[in-house]
């Protein structure tokens, strides 16, 4: 940040890229610089990027951190070419984030599904720790979990590393929705506490732009490497206006203890009030707890409002007449992300929209919500690469069975992927995506309503 304002205030008369030269109305178009004299570079870093990263590292604890500009999604990529770099099998939950199942056709790496169980009461994938702990042996291997989950929910990391016992198996993280841990105790533990490489998506809960992440890094050793495989899947190009608001989001953070204090107490208060409001739940701790996970982010709300007679993505809609947007909806609830920007008299206004949605709700009855079955674990035909890099055709959904999917396919409900690149899709499959469509749902992995199969 310091670095690029210098540049400006240089005024050097700009006969490099980018082409607008600074002189646009475009917001932060004068920050919007390249690598040349007076700024640094990223691959290479020696002044300002350098500073940014090492003062990254020491904030999240890390031997080294780097910055992302290509998103959370660079990270991922990442650790997984490291994983293959490492020669290890990777262990990949089946809800995990779609970067990492492209990131393995990327690395040409055939991952090991671990499958979350099904709570079909609440419609929920949920943790099953008992099935990570079965694929714990003495190969050497890499976990690549998401932390916390896109709900808020995190694993009990330090349960499975006692599980672990001296076996060679290293811990990735994507902690795209965690950034914002390290800067309270009273938020759950971050997870470079346990994890080797872990990505931070910093645009998420951070108060920086979109696009914007960390890579952390546990041990120097590594670092290198690590700095190698970012080379080959990130842009030549980085974008300093993103890199300058990526260091500017942490020394906000670091400064602005109170205000993530106060939202903290503001959010616990917050879900109290809510869980006052007939016909809402708004998930607590003991909501998560003995089921695998050890806490629950507390700037997540997770408000269930069938008891309005409504489904999450009714709530969603009711609740953008009222000018409050949410993060995303499920069957049953609402999800949204409140930050540091989030003061007092905003919590306030979204209590307020809640309060209204509840006094107009549909007789109190609530919602008749029927619940979508996950199907059988579908079989591999191919390996994930090999589908990405085959020609394919679009089908309709109707007639997809038994075609092997080109890209993840699935439904919210369930949100889990009904077949990955490389796997049969099963008539169960498109049974459960029908059944989501029938109840509101989306699916996702289709173009223009077809899906992308493997062409004969």
């Amino acid at each position: 940040m310091r670095m690029v304002q210098r540049y400006i205030d240089a005024e050097a008369l700009r006969f490099h890229m980018p082409g607008h030269k600074g002189l646009v109305e475009l917001p932060g178009a004068a920050f919007d610089v390249t690598e040349v004299h007076g700024t640094d570079t990223l691959f290479d870093p020696q002044d300002g990027i350098l500073q940014a990263q090492q003062e990254a590292a020491a904030c999240w604890n890390a031997a080294a951190s780097f910055l992302l500009v290509n998103g959370s999604t660079a990270g991922v990529q990442a650790m997984v070419l490291f994983a293959k770099m490492q020669e290890r099998r990777l262990v990949l939950p089946r809800d995990c984030h779609i970067s990492a199942i492209y990131a393995c056709a990327l690395a040409d790496v055939q991952p090991v599904w671990l499958h979350p169980s099904w709570n079909a009461s609440e419609q929920l994938a949920q943790w099953d720790g008992n099935a990570a702990h079965q694929l714990i042996n003495d190969e050497k291997t890499a976990f690549l979990f998401t932390y916390p989950d896109y709900y808020g929910r995190c694993i009990d990391l330090e349960c499975f590393n006692r599980s672990v016992n001296g076996r060679d198996t290293m811990l990735l993280c994507d902690s795209a929705h965690g950034a914002h841990f390290v800067f309270s105790p009273r938020l759950p533990e971050d997870c470079g506490a346990y994890a080797e490489l872990w990505v931070v998506g910093a645009h998420k809960t951070l108060p920086a732009p979109t696009q914007t992440a960390y890579l952390h890094v546990k041990r120097q050793g590594d670092a290198a490497d690590v700095a190698r495989l970012l080379k080959g899947i990130t842009t030549t190009s980085p974008s300093y206006v993103l890199m300058a608001g990526l260091d500017n989001s942490r020394l906000m953070m670091q400064s602005s203890n109170d205000k993530l204090d106060a939202l903290i107490t503001n959010c616990h208060a917050l879900r109290e009030r809510l869980n006052a409001l007939d016909g809402l739940r708004c998930w607590v701790d003991r909501d998560v707890m003995g089921q695998g996970y050890a806490a629950l982010d507390p700037t997540r709300l997770v408000i269930d409002v069938r008891g309005l007679g409504l489904t999450g993505w009714q709530g969603a809609a009711e609740l953008a007449k009222l000018g409050m947007m949410a993060e995303m909806a499920d069957l049953c609830r609402v999800v949204l992300i409140l930050t540091v920007m989030d003061d007092e008299a905003r919590l306030d206004a979204l209590y307020q929209a809640f309060e209204n949605l509840a006094m107009q709700r549909r007789s109190g009855a609530t919602a008749a919500v029927q619940c979508v079955a996950m199907p059988e674990h579908p079989q591999p035909v191919m390996t994930i690469r090999q589908a990405w890099l085959s020609k394919t055709e679009e089908i309709a959904l109707a007639q997809s069975i038994g075609r092997v999917a080109a890209e993840p396919f699935g439904a919210y409900p369930p949100g889990v992927a009904l077949a990955m690149p490389g796997e049969a899709i099963t008539a169960a499959a498109v049974e459960t995506a029908r059944q989501s469509l029938s109840l509101g749902g989306s699916l996702f992995g289709l173009r223009q309503g077809k899906l992308s199969v493997v062409r004969d």
